[in-house]
This record gives C-alpha cells, structure tokens and sequence, in this order.
C-alpha cells in the first residue's frame, strides 16, 4: 500500500472577513453553506497566488467540523489527493485558478468550488455516508462545483452529494442521475460491474467508504477488464416547439460538429443576462449583497438589512436590467429579515409588516418555475425559497387567521420536503390542518414525525424545536393526541391478530 504525506493547515495564509471575501471572490455565487453566519467560528484563511502542497491536503482527522475555509487565489496543485470532508457542518475550498490532484475524494458536506479546470490523474469521488436525515436541509449536502474543464479517469457521485459542472467532464460518470447536472452513464447498478468486489457491500452495492479507503491508500478499486470509455452521446436538444428556431439550432449544432469534432452546443432554459458592467444591473446586486451582510454577517442590522432588500426589488421593474437570481435573493433575504423582526408572530400593533411580509412571500413564490432541478445553484435556491419562504407564508397567513391560504401555501413548501428531513415544515401543517378542524389528519402527521424523532429528543421532551416557528411538544402532550394515538395502536394491534 502507498500512501502520501498528509498535509493539514499548510502556512502561508492570512485571515480575511466575510466583506473582504464576497467582494473578492464572490463566495456566495457557488458556495450554499451560508458561511457568513459562522464567521465567529470559522476563519476564511487566504492564500495569495498558486499553492503547492507536496502530498495529500486534508483537513485535520480529529475534526467532525472543518473550523476553517480556504481560498486560494491561484491554482492549487496537490502532488498526492484533496481529501476534504466536514461532516457535522459546512465549510468551503475556493480555487480561483486549476486544481491538480491524483485523487479528489470528497465526502460529507464541504462545498469545493474550481474555478477553473479540475485535472486528476484518477478518480473524482464524492459522498455523505454521515449524512443524517433526520436533521438535514437541501444545502447541508456536500456539492463539487467545476467552472472549466475536467479531466480524470473517472468520476462518481453518491447521494446525497452534489456536483455540478461548466462543461460534461469527457469521462465515464457513474452515480445519481438526481445529484449531478450532467446525465451519468452508470447508475449505481452499473457502477458495481466495474469496481472490484471487495469494495462492495452485503447488499452488492458500491461501499463509498471502501471505495474512498482504497484510493487513499492507492489500492485498485476497478476490475481488470473495466471498460471507462464513455459511451457515444446523443447531444441533440429537445425541440422548442418552434419550427423555425429548431431548424437554425439545428443548423447550428451541424456547423459545430463538422468544424469542431467531438464538440457540442449546451443549451440550457437560461434567462438571457446584460452586460456584466451594466450600472443598473450591478446597482441591484451591490444592494442585495450589502442586505445579506447586514442580514448574516456580524452585525446583524436587520432593519438596514429590509431597507436595502426594498431598495434592490424598487429597481426591479419591467425594462430595467437586473439578474433573476438577484431579484430572488432579494425576496428570500427581505421575508426573512420581516419574519426576524416579526419574531414568528404577527404583531397586532404592526399589521403592515405582516401584510409586507405576506405579499413579498408570495411575490418570491410565484417567480419560481413549474420544475426546480436542485444540482444547479439557480434550482438550489429556487428550492430554498420554496421550502423556507413557502413555509413562512404558511405560518403567516395561520397567524392572521387565513387557515385555507396558509395550508396552500405549506403543501407547496412540502411538494420538494418529501423526505424526514423536512419534518419542521409539518410541524406547520399540523397546526395549520388544526386550524382547520382536521384533527384526525393533524394527529396522523405528527404521529409519522414521532416515528422518526430520535428518542433522546423524546426523552429531553424536544421535537422539531424551531428558532421560529415552535415545536409539536405541547400537542405531543395533550390529551386529545394521546387518547386519539391510543385508540389507534389499539386498533392496529386488533388488525394484526389472527382470526
């Protein structure tokens, strides 16, 4: 077995804030990890201009949660792998130039972003085995995000990791048609066939931390006769559903193929962008990142944070120039900072600022598409407004007595919330559907959140506590739940009885 020198905190950085690295850099372009709200935890450590590491880069073994970000402004060349991990929180790894590493073994929640090309010499593997369900969101899943080119072997992807890239990597891609935004050529049944055996599990399917265990200690992970080549690929578009359009797209992709051979046209459902110096355009952007560091940052000026928010939607208007992303921060940023004011209630005194909040809610809602493809950052906010904005307009609306809007509002937030993970989003259907009379249906949803709430939460009598919007504990203990659940075990254990 080889193995290189592992390299942990290599020097040479210095410490630069949150300010500093969204002016720079932009982190928060491709990094969802909302960093700046652990700015008191984490450092941003910055290497000035290229960084060789002469063997493996990895955080610290000791730590769950990698206490540190990096940025470096160059290209960062490791001789041996870039094993990054967190797996308790996030934490980022920002390449402005090339990244060159024999292997990339991504696991657990890290966000790493290239943006330039990613050159490895092996493998490209990311995965989240720690991940938990119970307590998790769409942005606590780790996420590769490559800008130029990749070249490697081969690259794969487990769910719930995440990876997106610039161009399709002109390698075989195995894993999660759900997680990556390129098709993969292999789903896990197919990426079996070709790993050895012994990195399989009892269930014959692909072992992540036996597959990552050996291309640390560069053991072979693949079958003698693996076949890696990447199939042919059909890059021809779905039609428009104009004819005319078709045939000169069309047109287009021929030129291309007879002029450029092996290249293809990406053409994706984009909302076509001005000038990156348009004064208008970056007017609304300035405004939204000045209102998430006065939102997220250390000084928490909430009300600063509202008034920028307004300013940025105020030049948001039909003819103007703006980018759709921008306005959508803007939207989630301005609810969110409402509903910190609000403090989860509406406030009798104050009824326009529930109004304002409502309307901006549903304002945010109705700008999201039909279909939100998560593997994309656009999609990946897109789904956290629908969850978290979605679920506030619920709260809401309850609060100010419209039950019906407000249970409209909470099936649309749970429409992307179907899994364990997204039980806080019931805890306001519950109270909703009670709102509404509709005990036996309130009591069967938090009689399934029970099922899957880790006993020592029972114990400590917490379930789902929110910083906001509560918690199911009183209605856990109230008599009407407990009679009502009794009677059901009762009859389920009548069910089960043989005649």
């Amino acid at each position: 077995m080889k193995q290189t020198k592992m390299v942990h905190s290599p020097p040479g950085f210095h410490v630069i804030g949150v300010q500093e690295a969204e002016e720079r850099f932009q982190i928060s372009a491709d990094v969802a990890y909302p960093y700046a709200e652990f700015a008191d935890d984490q450092d941003i450590r910055l290497y000035d201009g290229d960084l060789h590491i002469a063997g493996s880069l990895a955080p610290e073994p000791e730590q769950d949660w990698v206490l540190y970000n990096m940025v470096v402004d160059g290209d960062l060349t490791v001789d041996g792998d870039l094993d990054w991990f967190s797996r308790i929180e996030g934490t980022f790894l920002l390449v402005a130039g090339n990244l060159r590493v024999r292997h990339a073994i991504l696991d657990g929640r890290p966000d790493v972003v290239v943006r330039g090309n990613l050159e490895s010499n092996g493998v490209v593997h990311g995965s989240d085995e720690d991940h938990d369900d119970c307590c998790s969101d769409l942005a606590d899943s780790g996420k590769l995000t490559v800008r130029g080119s990749t070249r490697a072997r081969l690259v794969v992807v487990t769910s719930p990791f995440r990876m997106g890239f610039g161009a399709r990597p002109q390698v075989l891609i195995a894993g999660a048609a759900e997680r990556v935004n390129h098709p993969p050529d292999l789903d896990e049944g197919g990426l079996s066939g070709i790993l050895l055996p012994g990195l399989l599990g009892e269930d014959g399917r692909p072992d992540p931390v036996k597959v990552q265990d050996a291309l640390r200690t560069d053991r072979p992970v693949l079958r003698a006769d693996a076949d890696l080549t990447p199939p042919a690929r059909d890059h021809d578009r779905e039609g428009s559903g104009h004819p005319l359009l078709d045939s000169l797209l069309d047109r287009a992709q021929e030129v291309v193929r007879d002029t450029h051979p092996g290249a293809y046209l990406v053409m994706e459902d984009i909302a076509p962008r001005p000038a990156a110096d348009d004064p208008s355009r970056q007017q609304v952007r300035d405004l939204v990142r000045a209102a998430n560091e006065k939102l997220y940052g250390d000084t928490n000026d909430v009300q600063e944070a509202v008034t920028a928010y307004a300013e940025a939607l105020a030049l948001c208007v039909p003819g103007a120039h703006y980018c759709d992303h921008d306005q959508l921060c803007a939207y989630y940023g301005l609810v969110e900072a409402l509903s910190r004011i609000l403090g989860g209630t509406p406030d009798p005194d104050r009824p326009e600022l529930t109004a304002e909040l409502i309307r901006h809610a549903e304002q945010a809602l109705f700008l999201l598409p039909d279909h939100i493809t998560t593997t994309t950052d656009e999609g990946h906010l897109q789904a956290m407004v629908k969850l978290h904005t979605g679920n506030a307009l619920a709260w809401y609306l309850l609060h100010s007595g419209e039950p019906e809007r407000a249970l409209t509002a909470v099936e649309q937030a749970l429409s992307i919330a179907d899994d364990p993970g997204y039980d806080w989003v019931r805890v306001t259907q519950v109270r909703v559907l009670l709102a509404l009379g509709r005990t036996d249906e309130a009591y069967r949803v938090t009689d399934e959140v029970l099922s899957r709430v880790p006993s020592y939460l029972l114990t400590a009598g917490v379930v789902l506590r929110d910083a906001v919007f509560g918690d199911l504990t009183d209605i856990v203990a109230s008599s009407g739940f407990q009679q009502w659940r009794e009677a059901r075990r009762g009859e389920q254990q009548q069910g089960s009885t043989p005649a």
